[in-house]
């Protein structure tokens, strides 16, 4: 008797056991999934961001910058809008910040004195700055939007990641310097 009752209590701590790990595991495989659910998603959003970017620096380089057009009223809401709702990831990095700091402090600001044209301070060392603004951003974006894989992107320890979030600071560092200067040419003109 004393061990039909062992046996029969060593089965339920058994079963208990397997009931556990079975839970545990199917727990683990719907963590897995959402987790995969909400990276693709975070990445379809990342992808999204940079395309939008892409897809304004191909605009202004064709119909402004090249197109030699004094209508740059006509992209001036177009450009704000991407610059100030430029946010690439879900979680701010020191990328975003970067991009964000260029996008705010540096184009948005020179095209829109480009755009109201009688108060251009220096036309052709304006447009030389957004020219080169555009052509960066346009191959950092280029490069993101056509890559196969831009998991990088979310891995901020990532070799990538590090090696773009360094060459997107200096510049940016640099073009809201000159940005600035440019428009401090006007106070000294005064």
């Amino acid at each position: 008797m004393k061990y039909i009752k062992n046996s029969f209590t060593k089965n339920k701590i058994i079963l208990l056991l397997i009931i556990t790990l079975l839970i545990f595991i199917s727990s683990t495989i719907i963590l897995h999934n959402r987790y995969n659910k909400l990276k693709n998603q975070t990445l379809d959003h990342i992808n999204n961001e940079w395309y939008q970017l892409n897809r304004m620096c191909e605009i202004i380089d064709k119909n402004y910058i090249n197109s030699n057009s004094k209508e740059a009223a006509l992209y001036r809401m177009f450009v704000n809008q991407l610059c100030y709702n430029f946010t690439p990831t879900v979680i701010t990095d020191d990328l975003s910040v970067n991009m964000n700091r260029l996008l705010i402090e540096a184009y948005d600001p020179l095209f829109k004195n480009l755009s109201y044209e009688d108060e251009v301070i220096d036309t052709d060392e304006a447009l030389k700055l957004l020219k080169e603004m555009n052509n960066f951003l346009y191959s950092i974006s280029h490069k993101i939007v056509t890559s196969e894989n831009i998991e990088w992107l979310i891995k901020e320890s990532s070799k990538e990641h590090i090696d773009l979030n360094e060459n997107v600071e200096n510049f940016t560092i640099e073009y809201i310097q000159l940005v600035d200067d440019y428009f401090k040419q006007d106070t000294s003109i005064n």
